[in-house]
């Protein structure tokens, strides 16, 4: 793993404090995107950093739940804030996906060039 921004969340805490795990989740940035890696299921979703920002800016200040599709790896992660027993904390999972024909198609026409 490499990036310009690694930490440690959750239980898999490294000593280093370069990887950010939550339950067999590592995070860093990157090349202007932060990829989340669910080693456990050997699954990984890219999101651009304004994307991640903006959502966070939101899951920080209420209990709320943000999915994000990555077509480019097959994936959805799903980011959730959660206040149970005066406990504000996140929930985070990374699901693999197909892609439908017509969104392909779609997503082609609409690239710039």
């Amino acid at each position: 793993m490499g990036g310009e921004r690694e930490m440690t969340l959750g239980k898999k805490d490294n000593k280093e404090g370069n990887i950010a795990s939550l339950d067999g989740f590592r995070i860093h940035e990157i090349n202007g995107e932060v990829h989340f890696h669910d080693d456990t299921n050997k699954l990984k979703a890219v999101v651009p950093v304004g994307v991640w920002y903006k959502a966070w800016d939101k899951l920080r200040g209420e209990p709320t739940t943000w999915v994000f599709i990555d077509t480019s790896n097959n994936t959805n992660i799903s980011v959730g804030t959660r206040l149970i027993n005066d406990e504000f904390d996140i929930i985070v999972s990374i699901k693999t996906i197909k892609v439908g024909k017509d969104y392909t198609k779609l997503n082609t026409f609409s690239k710039r060039k």
